[in-house]
């Protein structure tokens, strides 16, 4: 943004004949942006996201949540469904051309997005952004900027103890003096992978909980009828054996076994 506001006062001041030299050619920022500003979405919120991934602009939100991309980024990044990873990037040495695996949980999103789309991002980022801020306040999530997204990924991979130096890898963030990382860093995809995966959806999470409990449930219903099936198996045929029993004394010896098996339903 310098850069660009000193190459626009030149432009001016060539125009007016006001100088004759552009010391704007001579300078370079190498300091990345400052990204520290940011709201991660809340898991509440994720959960909320991913009872709507049908919707586009959701879709393509928890794709950057889990992939940890800017938005600009994804308009001209590769997406490799083969080996299944993100490559791309933009601004700094550190950020452009990384890989980052596409994570399980978004696998079909993705290819869902690519089948639809043919690529991640079809639309300019301001016209995302307009419609990601009337879909949040339609799902009931407070408002977000995508760049929130980027912040997500990081605190999740904080969360669940994803390696700090491939966290930076996966962000792009430079190593600055850390040689060892920058130079002599070597990770291969699956690395990262592995890295990766240890993210838990916590959409996923409440439905395994949920497979879980409806497994337990007809497990206890299939184990009560058979306690049941049986005593009351026995009572049927006790009940009709008594129906055509007419000595008193048999008939209190099936009384007795009745009333046993009925004691047996009571446990």
């Amino acid at each position: 943004m310098i850069v660009l506001l000193l190459k626009q006062m030149w432009q001016y001041g060539e125009l007016h004949e006001l100088c004759d030299k552009n010391y704007a050619a001579y300078i370079k920022i190498r300091k990345e942006d400052n990204e520290q500003h940011g709201v991660p979405f809340s898991d509440d919120d994720l959960n909320v996201l991913w009872s709507h991934k049908d919707n586009p602009t959701v879709e393509l939100l928890l794709i950057m949540c889990y992939s940890g991309f800017r938005i600009s980024e994804y308009i001209t990044m590769e997406v490799n469904l083969d080996e299944m990873y993100f490559k791309g990037g933009v601004k700094t040495a550190a950020s452009k051309n990384r890989i980052v695996p596409i994570h399980s949980a978004i696998q079909d999103l993705v290819k869902e997005r690519m089948r639809r789309d043919g690529g991640m991002l079809r639309i300019r980022p301001a016209a995302f952004r307009k419609n990601m801020d009337k879909v949040l306040k339609q799902i009931g999530i407070e408002r977000h900027t995508p760049h929130d997204c980027r912040h997500t990924f990081s605190a999740l991979c904080e969360k669940y103890r994803v390696s700090e130096n491939d966290r930076k890898r996966m962000l792009g963030h430079a190593f600055q003096n850390d040689v060892t990382n920058s130079v002599y860093g070597h990770r291969t995809l699956e690395d990262l992978r592995e890295e990766i995966e240890k993210i838990q959806t916590g959409f996923k999470k409440a439905v395994d909980e949920e497979v879980k409990s409806q497994r337990m449930k007809t497990e206890l219903v299939t184990n009560v009828s058979h306690d049941l099936k049986t005593p009351l198996t026995a009572i049927i045929t006790y009940v009709n054996l008594l129906k055509m029993e007419h000595d008193p004394e048999r008939q209190k010896e099936y009384i007795d076994v009745l009333d046993r098996k009925s004691l047996r339903l009571k446990a």
